[in-house]
């Protein structure tokens, strides 16, 4: 090989990578010329690839955040980005027009080229990056605990007990404290004054507070303990669950465990809270210093009620200035008074009365209160029982029904507004209502009169209600002596069998062992029957059971195992409202189609329903009927939802499916959406359609319904 050859096969390969590197730019630059209208095109379609992208990713945003979870940096991260992305494709497409009138100019229409390419490159990579899974994690709950009636301001009396309490905490050497005092004092309010402290001085990592109550759940409270802490427990045994918690708690954080309203000695043991732990201090709240005295807590705080000068201030506050006037003045101290230094009462009372200028009305609150003819009332509840007895006579009817009704739950229950409505309906208790909606306004509008009153407290969320437990135990006494409507929460089968029924109104039971039903109820005047298990318990209903309540407004049971209900269910012609919910055995309801008076039928996660059968159509007063979460119903026979002419809600999601078209005449299995069309009462819709594209041509829907939902 001669030497040309050698140097030309020595420098061939790096003039043709320089060749390579002077062309390719060369071309790039070459193409933001002459491919601009393919470049926007390419634009354009990444754009809404892209938007769709993000509207999926917003959709499970939203959701997780209806369901308070919190977002991860990085969706939120991703969702800026292509927040602002959208913002230069705006910008782009407003130049485009202008660049185009400007034909001539090379320059502009070169320029406008490459950045349409770089956004596009931008927006194929932020896409990629779009998988993200999981979205969010639970956010830890906060401090939980109930909101006390009566004392919400810082008291001259108890400032002392207070910093006594916050230097406890603050040496670090105590890990068990008690807080003492009557029902009503302001336990609760001392001990959330002293959990906002700390958490203001971060003297623990975490803090949480537990109800306890008097009938301990021991379950409850170790769920609320594992959510509050971010701890995963699944359906394991008591012992099983106690020993996680148990390993989370003695870990390396400081934690601040409230054990609030404590009525017997806390197996804190077995329920996974270790004592004697320097990392876990514990702060518990009980009317009953003999518990103290049993566990052996070193430091105890007493409560006691407030001195004359400072419960007249108190009252002052809640009563109003009226108080301040001539006429006035004088009686209002003897009513406050009366209300024995006791916060709660003060402000009960204070409410009951507030801006009243009517002497007369005084007189009598004062002649109320001074009456001593307590007999068969319990010791516990009898410093109160005056002035929460004055406040509710103060109460119109309505509300008064919605006050007692609401004791027929347990200690800090959340009560659900929703499920106030359906018993209310069924009870008649409304008289002006005269739909749902109407009744459900109605609940809302005497629930917030009781608030403001404070014989009612805020829920966990909006849709909830709790009471008060001294107000709880007031209101079972009045209800059950003085009204004689209710006997309820019976939790044993000895309380099931040994109380007389016989002038019994309304009964609620929350049992956590199963009680036994192979009985005839005889309660003659009974129109309310709630039966909530906490978990499924096997259940055999006696088949004579509802002979002789035949008079029943309103049926609950949670949580039955029962294939069928007893042949004497059909003598329940009065029934306007059943609720069943994870009744999961429970196969065939054809029975309830007996019942032609039944306003709201509710089955919910009743998963071993198939079937909605032809006897459901007979229920033409229907208002709601609901099968959402019953995974297993296959079959809405033809006709029956169409028969159903005054429903004003339908609530099936995450059940029945196979909606079908009109076929003309031809037999059909099961419902069409045409049904729908005939129900001129309808005003909420939640349903699942398997087939989507029956819903443009078959659903035509009432111009009344307001909530929708597939």
């Amino acid at each position: 090989m001669e030497m040309a050859e050698i140097v030309v096969a020595l420098v061939k390969p790096a003039i043709e990578e320089l060749g390579k590197l002077i062309v390719a730019p060369i071309k790039r630059q070459f193409n933001y010329l002459c491919c601009f209208t393919s470049n926007i095109q390419s634009l354009r379609k990444e754009a809404e690839r892209l938007d769709n992208a993000r509207n999926g990713l917003q959709l499970r945003v939203d959701a997780a955040k209806d369901n308070a979870e919190v977002i991860l940096p990085d969706v939120e991260s991703w969702l800026k980005s292509s927040d602002e992305i959208k913002v230069d494709i705006n910008g782009i497409e407003t130049e485009i027009p202008i660049v185009k009138r400007r034909f001539w100019n090379i320059k502009s229409r070169f320029l406008l080229s490459r950045k349409v390419k770089k956004t596009t490159e931008v927006m194929k990579e932020l896409r990629g990056d779009c998988k993200f899974d999981p979205i969010s994690q639970h956010a830890p709950p906060p401090a939980r605990g109930p909101i006390l009636i009566g004392e919400t301001r810082e008291f001259e009396t108890r400032k002392k007990i207070e910093e006594d309490i916050m230097k406890a905490l603050r040496g670090g050497e105590v890990n068990m404290l008690g807080i003492c005092g009557m029902g009503g004092v302001g336990k609760t309010t001392m001990a959330k004054r002293i959990m906002n402290r700390a958490r203001g001085e971060k003297l623990f990592d975490e803090i949480l507070m537990v109800v306890v109550s008097q009938s301990v759940d021991m379950s409850k409270i170790q769920k609320e303990i594992s959510e509050y802490l971010g701890l995963k427990l699944e359906d394991e045994s008591i012992p099983a669950r106690a020993h996680k918690l148990r390993t989370r708690l003695e870990g390396t954080k400081k934690i601040l465990v409230v054990l609030d309203d404590v009525w017997e000695i806390p197996k804190l043991e077995e329920l996974g809270i270790p004592s004697g732990v320097k990392e876990c201090t514990i702060l518990l709240t009980s009317r009953n210093r003999g518990v103290y005295n049993a566990m052996d807590v070193k430091h105890i705080f007493g409560l006691e009620i407030l001195p004359e000068e400072e419960a007249w201030l108190f009252f002052r506050e809640k009563a109003g200035t009226c108080v301040d006037g001539q006429d006035l003045n004088s009686i209002a101290k003897k009513v406050a008074k009366e209300c024995k230094g006791l916060p709660i009462a003060l402000v009960v009372v204070g409410r009951a009365l507030k801006d009243d200028k009517n002497k007369s009305i005084w007189e009598d609150a004062l002649h109320q209160l001074e009456d001593s003819s307590l007999e068969g009332i319990p010791e516990f509840i009898k410093e109160v029982y005056n002035p929460l007895s004055l406040s509710y006579k103060s109460l119109d009817d309505e509300p008064k029904s919605v006050f007692l009704f609401c004791s027929l739950f347990p200690e800090d229950a959340n009560i659900s507004l929703e499920h106030l409505a359906w018993y209310f309906l069924g009870l008649r208790i409304f008289k002006s209502t005269k739909n749902l909606e109407a009744t459900r306004k109605r609940v809302v509008s005497l629930v917030k009169q009781l608030k403001n009153r404070f014989l009612l407290l805020d829920g966990d969320d909006d849709h909830h209600v709790k009471m008060h437990d001294v107000v709880r135990d007031v209101a079972i006494f009045i209800a059950s002596k003085v009204e004689k409507l209710v006997d309820s929460n019976f939790s044993s089968i000895d309380g099931w069998r040994e109380h007389s029924y016989s002038d019994c109104t309304w009964i609620s039971m929350f049992p956590q062992e199963r009680i036994d039903l192979s009985i005839v109820l005889n309660v003659p005047s009974l129109r309310l029957l709630l039966i909530h298990y906490s978990r499924k318990s096997e259940i055999r209903m006696h088949d004579q059971f509802f002979e002789a309540i035949k008079e029943l407004n309103v049926l609950s049971l949670e949580y039955f195992s029962f294939r069928s209900f007893p042949q004497t269910m059909e003598l329940l012609k009065n029934l306007l409202t059943l609720n069943l919910e994870a009744c999961t055995d429970l196969e065939s309801i054809s029975i309830v189609g007996q019942l032609l008076n039944l306003q709201i039928l509710r089955c919910h996660s009743c998963d071993s329903i198939t079937e909605l059968p032809t006897e459901i159509g007979k229920l033409i007063h229907l208002r709601l009927l609901e099968f959402s979460d019953c995974t297993s119903l296959e079959r809405v026979a033809p006709g029956v939802i169409s028969s159903l002419i005054r429903l004003e809600e339908l609530k099936m999601i995450c059940s029945f499916k196979g909606w079908e078209a009109e076929k003309n005449g031809k037999e059909r299995r099961n419902a069409c959406l045409n049904e729908l069309q005939s129900l001129s009462n309808l005003t909420c819709l939640e349903i699942e359609i398997g087939d989507c594209t029956l819903a443009a041509e078959d659903m035509r829907l009432s111009s009344k319904i307001v909530k929708y939902k597939t």
